[in-house]
This record gives structure tokens, sequence and C-alpha cells, in this order.
């Protein structure tokens, strides 16, 4: 029996571990035709919190699938940030330790540029051999949006950590073009593409689901509805900004147009914010289960993906990319988001507009299909698992 540990610094229940990486890590299973097991380590947050008997299910269903969860406490915000992170890392690493001991591991995963740079510390400490992916420059992201100074501690040493951890772990893999180009420099050893990708059979469009959606929410038979899937802030833009946009390519569009915003923020002051700044018709709604997804954008028109324009969105591969086109969703996006921008140009699956004057002329629409078989070509699960197969041999 191999033993792999896996390392995410996100909750279970977070959308990028429930609809990614435990995807990823069960379509592996799957495929393996040797014994393997997954030492699962997640750091659950308050937001996700659970039952005791919740974790106790979740625990025995991940079991049956060779994956052994092992979740730890998060701690992070307010004062003594580092002092957190650092207790966080040490609980890691202790556990990490007991099961390097206890079951001879010697390989470890890390998902995501924070856990990854975690994942990479604890490999050299222990003498275990790395995997890192869907791995971006984190720092550059907190100082480009004014959230860290370069002069800041906490931005010299993740800075130095993520040139280290991409200069010397085993297997590394960028979810887009443009870091694989620019980063190449820092490995003497091959440096991957691999796209954040998604269980394409987890998405389908769902006729049926659309007449209900739409009925229910009362939908005029020629309107547009476009739809933000996501939070607010951060390294997204505000929910104002998004209003915004929304509001100008209403004017600018030639049908009538309804902003759907699914988002995890608190749906009241989202509201708020899109009566005040938003288009005349929009809706405004909660998150929605992983399940239910398909439906719910069944009964959209098109997807809308903008980021703010700093240099370092050039290295992000968004889900919501995978998701919209796995409904047959064309995507609304603007010119500096990953290599996104390129796709939807080379394969006309959506718009490329202008942030500050954006129309679309929706008689130009791109069919369902191809859009789904773009996101088979380009996003697709099995690309990661023939990834992490190469880490694993």
């Amino acid at each position: 029996m191999q033993h792999h540990i896996v390392l995410a610094y996100h909750s279970y229940n977070d959308s990028i571990l429930k609809g990614l990486l435990l995807r990823y890590l069960q379509s592996y299973q799957r495929r393996a035709g040797r014994e393997v097991t997954f030492h699962y380590i997640t750091f659950e947050q308050r937001a996700y919190q659970m039952e005791p008997s919740e974790q106790v299910r979740i625990y025995q269903a991940r079991s049956k699938e060779n994956i052994t969860w092992h979740p730890v406490t998060y701690h992070s915000g307010g004062k003594l940030l580092l002092f957190k992170k650092a207790y966080d890392f040490l609980t890691a690493f202790f556990l990490i330790l007991t099961l390097r001991v206890k079951y001879n591991a010697k390989h470890i995963i890390g998902f995501t540029s924070i856990s990854s740079v975690m994942a990479w510390v604890a490999s050299r400490l222990l003498g275990m051999k790395s995997t890192c992916f869907n791995v971006e420059p984190h720092s550059k992201y907190m100082a480009e949006f004014g959230i860290w100074s370069q002069k800041s501690f906490s931005y010299k040493i993740l800075r130095y950590l993520e040139i280290q951890m991409m200069r010397r772990s085993d297997y590394l893999a960028f979810p887009t073009q443009n870091g694989v180009k620019d980063f190449s420099y820092e490995r003497n050893e091959k440096l991957y593409f691999v796209p954040t990708s998604i269980d394409v059979t987890d998405f389908e469009f769902d006729e049926q689901a659309r007449k209900q959606y739409r009925a229910t929410w009362k939908i005029p038979t020629n309107a547009e509805v476009i739809v933000y899937l996501g939070k607010f802030d951060g390294i997204y833009f505000s929910a104002k900004k998004t209003a915004e946009f929304f509001k100008k390519l209403a004017a600018n569009s030639n049908k009538e147009l309804i902003a759907l915003i699914i988002t995890p923020d608190p749906t009241d002051e989202v509201d708020q914010i899109f009566r005040t700044y938003g288009p005349e018709k929009y809706r405004i709604n909660g998150p929605v289960a992983y399940k239910e997804l398909s439906g719910y954008l069944s009964a959209t028109d098109a997807g809308l993906l903008i980021l703010p324009p700093y240099p370092s969105q050039r290295y992000r591969c968004p889900i919501k990319t995978a998701n919209y086109l796995a409904c047959g969703l064309p995507i609304i996006i603007n010119d500096i988001v990953g290599d996104e921008p390129q796709i939807v140009s080379k394969h006309q699956v959506g718009w490329v507009v202008d942030l500050e004057n954006p129309s679309i002329d929706f008689s130009k629409r791109p069919d369902r299909k191809r859009c789904m078989e773009v996101v088979q070509q380009t996003r697709d699960i099995q690309l990661i698992v023939d990834f992490l197969w190469k880490g694993t041999a």
C-alpha cells in the first residue's frame, strides 16, 4: 500500500476543495490499479463548521475511497497573523511527521500556493518528495491589491518561500501558460502546465431546470440572463464595481439584460449595492450546492468573468471558466484574466470586453455545444490526474 499526504489550506466544504481537489483524488482512485491511500489534511474554518456527526459521516465515506480525512483547526485574521500562520504550519507539520513515520509516507502533495509552500517546507524537513500544483504567485496578488506592502515581513517571507518552492519542488505545475513562461527560469527541471480543471460529468446543460428556474424568476422570453458566480472584494472586483459594470453592459447591449448574482457574500449587503449602483433588473442569490449548480447555470445565457486589471491576474485560472462552459454558457471576460481571453477568442466561446465601455451583440452567440466541447478539450479533470500520476509513480 502506497501512502501519499495531501495538504490543503482550505476547509473541507470550501468549494475549491469539494469541486476540485476532492474530485481529483476520487478520480485518481478510480483509475488506480494499485493500492493507494491519500491522507487528506484540511484546515477547518468557523464559516464551514459542521456537526461532529457530519464529520464522522464524511470520514467514513472518504475511507471507503482510500482517502483518510485529517481535519485540523484553521487560525487566521486579526492580530498576530504571522504567529497564527506559524501555528497552523506547526500543527500540520507534526501531523505530517506522524503520518510519515506511521505509514512510511514518502510523498506530499500541495494544492494552491499557500498549501504548496507549506507542503514543500515539510518535504524538505522530512526528506519527502513533493508535488505542488495550481501554483500562483500569491505574494504578488497581496502586494498589487494593497493588502501587503512589499516592504512587509509577510510579503518578503512568502515571496522567498514561493520562489524556493518553485525552484526545488520535485513536480510543479502552473495553471496558466503565462505562469509557465514567466517562471520557467526559476527551475532547472520541467515546469508543467496543468490548468484548473473539473470533472465535466458533474456539469451539463439541463433544459428542464432552465424552464423551471426561468418561470420561477419570471424571466421574459427574449431576456438575456448573465450570471456572476463567486465572491467580491479581495482579489476580485467589489460588488459596487461589478454592479456598475452590469449597468454599463445593460445599457450597451442589444437585448434586455438581467443580472444573476450567486455569491457566498451577505446577500442583503449585495442587494443594497446593486439597488444603488446596478442595472434595473437583477437577482441576488446565496451560495448554491455543488450538485444544484448545473441547474442554475442552465437557466442563464452567459457567464461573467471579470477581474481587476493588475499584472498578476495573468497567472489566474478561475474555475468559473470551466463551470460556465460545461453548462454551455459563453463567457464575458476582460483581457487580463490568465489564458482565458485567448481561449475565448481562439474557440469563439464568448466576448472579450472593455471594462469601461462593454457591449455585446447577442445575435452572434456561440452555441452551447461548442462551449461544452471546448471545456472537454481544455479543462477536463484527466489533465490533473495525469499530472498527479507522474508525481506518485
